[in-house]
């Protein structure tokens, strides 16, 4: 079993590319995840795929790595059948082998992963909401019990207190639907 063999059993995209950022390797899991053959991709330059490289400050880019630097990055690579961009993790660490650099680069496709990450986004803001109606029905019952017992010093009168006693039971009343509704998980 060779190297190359087990890169080609990663299960993510694996490629070498040369010092101006042309692809001289990819394996298989590269290729599909960009709708392409290896061939294809042979002798591209990364920003063939990955359309959000600027290719004037590319070279600078590519030469700013240190030997051994790795750098993980968030970004999109364009699929060569459909065009559609994918979102995609890349990790690229610069490597000398037989003292020519190169710098070998894994992709991962994230796009379950962002999707995720929007439906989660999506709940947390419909919590905010909820919460933010829920403190507002628990306040009102609230203050107005507060101003019945404050009315019940200043006068002395106990209605005031079974007023306030009747806006502390639609407190609870609510406390207990608001329960209700979080273990149904609606």
């Amino acid at each position: 079993q060779t190297l190359e063999h087990g890169i080609e059993h990663l299960g993510v995209g694996v490629a070498r590319y040369d010092e101006t950022g042309r692809i001289q390797y990819a394996n298989e899991q590269y290729a599909d995840l960009l709708g392409t053959t290896r061939t294809e991709l042979i002798g591209r330059h990364i920003c063939d795929v990955n359309p959000e490289f600027d290719r004037d400050r590319f070279a600078a880019y590519w030469d700013s790595y240190d030997l051994g630097e790795t750098r993980v990055h968030e970004t999109t690579h364009e699929r060569f059948d459909t065009g559609e961009r994918i979102p995609t993790e890349t990790t690229t660490t610069q490597v000398r082998i037989d003292d020519t650099p190169y710098h070998i680069g894994i992709i991962s496709d994230i796009t379950e992963a962002k999707a995720n990450e929007r439906q989660l986004r999506r709940e947390v803001d419909r919590l905010d909401e909820f919460a933010s109606i829920v403190s507002h029905d628990l306040r009102n019952p609230l203050n107005v019990a507060g101003g019945y017992v404050e009315l019940a010093r200043e006068t002395g009168d106990d209605v005031h207190l079974a007023r306030a006693s009747a806006a502390i039971e639609r407190s609870q009343a609510l406390i207990d639907d608001l329960l209700t509704l979080a273990k149904e998980g609606d």
